[in-house]
């Protein structure tokens, strides 16, 4: 069982995705420590927190080996939303273990398009954080929590 997981497709969004989309703000994930001063308008995903939640579980894969390995744990990424709404500068923050790390990058680069946040009426760029938590059933035997 996985918490917290992404989505496939990077394609541009145009003001018919973006009112048809239901786009959200996300609101919960914004690291506004290494940006000057808070967004006027937070990035928007579609379907907000609950969009960003479904697509990384609907997506994300447990590694087979990390599985068999009984490996379990909390892997905190950081990720920059661009001011076009595109994802970059994937990195952990928190690592578990180098293959459920990769798991966790690959998932966060999936995610589709987010709604730049406004800071000033400009589109601006800022760093978000999730944690994706990887978990096995409780009757695996051999696991291993991190």
């Amino acid at each position: 069982m996985l918490i917290f997981g992404a989505c496939t497709g990077n394609k541009a969004l145009t003001q018919e995705d973006i009112q048809s989309g239901n786009y959200q703000e996300v609101f919960g994930m914004l690291d506004v420590s290494e940006i000057e001063q808070k967004p006027d308008k937070l990035p928007m995903y579609p379907n907000g927190n609950v969009g960003v939640v479904n697509d990384i579980q609907k997506n994300v894969q447990y590694p087979a080996s990390a599985k068999e390995a009984g490996m379990e744990g909390n892997v905190l990424v950081s990720f920059i939303v661009t001011k076009s709404g595109k994802v970059k500068n994937v990195q952990i923050e928190k690592s578990v273990h180098a293959e459920l790390d990769k798991a966790a990058i690959e998932v966060i680069e999936e995610l589709k398009p987010f709604t730049p946040a406004i800071i000033n009426g400009e589109k601006s760029e800022v760093k978000l954080k999730s944690l994706i938590t990887f978990r096995l059933p409780s009757e695996m035997p051999g696991k291993s929590r991190q």
